[in-house]
């Protein structure tokens, strides 16, 4: 009984392993492809060139760590690729809901998910992912790949940021936004046409005292 139980084991061992080979196998693939097309470094440079983009140095600090907060809260710190604490977070409330609720996606995982693959969310896409992102930390500094995502992110109202937002809502230049103002703007890539500050400025200002909390 027992070597029939051991036996069924390894075979569902082997067949997970199997399983496992060929979707990073896929994944893997799907990145070559990717990177062909447009390798890393373009990317960065292609969006750099845009005459709105808005480097790292002329960012509040105030804006950067309400972006951190909420959407990568290891990013500054952690030296590997994945975020093992929230995949494992993510993982566990996936199992919780059956189904896919939450992604466990770090800052550069968003970053590779945005300019090359899309919202398609399945295992090879995010094997995908991860070799994008493996790239990206590898060649630029996080402050650089933190300009980046700051500056893909869509702050509802048609305002792709962060100069148009900063300028729409508040008046201002991205470098002079107050702190409220940065940890308001910082609340509302997440869900754009919800906390859009045209119609939903009290939900935007809730999300902002959160972010305050969460980053004094």
């Amino acid at each position: 009984m027992k070597k029939k139980i051991l036996k069924g084991l390894l075979v569902v061992a082997l067949v997970a392993s199997a399983v496992t080979g060929w979707i990073v196998y896929q994944g893997y693939e799907e990145y070559t492809r990717a990177i062909a097309e447009r390798p890393v470094a373009q990317m960065f440079a292609d969006e750099m060139a845009e005459d709105d983009f808005v480097y790292a140095d002329q960012l509040p600090e105030m804006l950067k760590a309400s972006v951190i907060a909420t959407e990568d809260a290891r990013f500054m710190t952690r030296r590997t690729t994945l975020d093992y604490i929230a995949l494992s977070r993510a993982t566990l409330r996936n199992i919780r809901n059956l189904g896919y609720v939450e992604g466990g996606s770090t800052i550069p995982q968003q970053i590779a998910k945005n300019f090359y693959f899309g919202d398609e969310m399945t295992l090879r896409r995010k094997v995908a992912e991860y070799f994008v992102a493996r790239d990206m930390l590898k060649a630029f500094s996080k402050e650089e790949i933190l300009a980046i995502y700051i500056n893909m992110n869509y702050y509802g109202d048609g305002y792709d940021g962060p100069e148009a937002p900063t300028h729409g809502y508040f008046g201002v230049d991205p470098i002079d936004l107050t702190d409220a103002q940065a940890t308001i703007l910082a609340g509302i890539p997440q869900a754009p046409s919800h906390y859009q500050l045209s119609t939903n400025y009290d939900g935007a200002k809730a999300r902002q005292l959160s972010r305050t909390e969460s980053t004094c």
